[in-house]
């Protein structure tokens, strides 16, 4: 259970960071 949270809660921090890479560049 506990893994699993934090695996949910890494692949939230994965995306967030993609966004962000992605705007980053857009914005360039």
């Amino acid at each position: 259970m506990v893994k699993q949270i934090q695996q949910t809660t890494r692949k939230k921090a994965v995306e967030q960071l993609v966004k962000c890479l992605i705007y980053n560049n857009l914005a360039k």
